[in-house]
């Protein structure tokens, strides 16, 4: 249980650095910008980064547009709900993932029709859905995946020193 506890805390504290690192363009750009523009490049390969889809703070561009910017804010809000409505929704965990892309689909499906034009504000409440839920369907399979890991790790040094320390057989040649 206190693996368990320990490994909520790293995914938690990750997915917290991750976070700041979106956020870390708007209070570095004055006093480094060649920072600001490394995170911006490493970001780049993940997001599109289109000025028009993208929220400002202080006049500089986060790191990510609205959307992703709400899928990762999302997934750090469920990763902190997570130990709360783990138990509630571990019964309808199949369904979760399908459920939280609903509105990410109605905002692009209304956009591509020209029934709704797509806003900063859709985009990010549609994002912030998705990666709230996304994260109390993930995390907990985060959890086992890396406790798994951890114990073969283990394991395997186990063995290894079990061998180290066991005798030889003794050969007469």
């Amino acid at each position: 249980m206190l693996r368990k506890f320990k490994i909520y805390h790293f995914i938690l504290i990750s997915i917290l650095f991750w976070n700041i690192l979106i956020l870390s363009p708007v209070f570095i750009h004055p006093h480094l910008p060649y920072v600001s523009h490394f995170i911006y490049s490493g970001f780049h390969h993940i997001c599109h980064q289109y000025d028009s889809r993208s929220i400002f703070l202080f006049d500089i561009k986060l790191a990510v547009c609205s959307r992703c910017w709400g899928i990762y804010f999302g997934f750090l809000i469920g990763t902190i709900a997570f130990p709360l409505l783990n138990k509630i929704i571990n019964k309808t965990k199949k369904h979760i993932f399908i459920i939280a892309l609903i509105p990410i689909l109605i905002d692009i499906i209304l956009d591509f029709l020209n029934i709704h034009k797509s806003n900063l504000l859709t985009k990010s409440l549609s994002g912030l859905f998705f990666g709230t839920l996304s994260a109390i369907f993930l995390v907990g399979t985060l959890e086992d995946a890396l406790s798994q890991i951890i114990n073969n790790i283990r394991r395997r040094n186990l063995c290894s020193k079990n061998q180290k320390n066991s005798p030889q057989p003794y050969t007469v040649e």
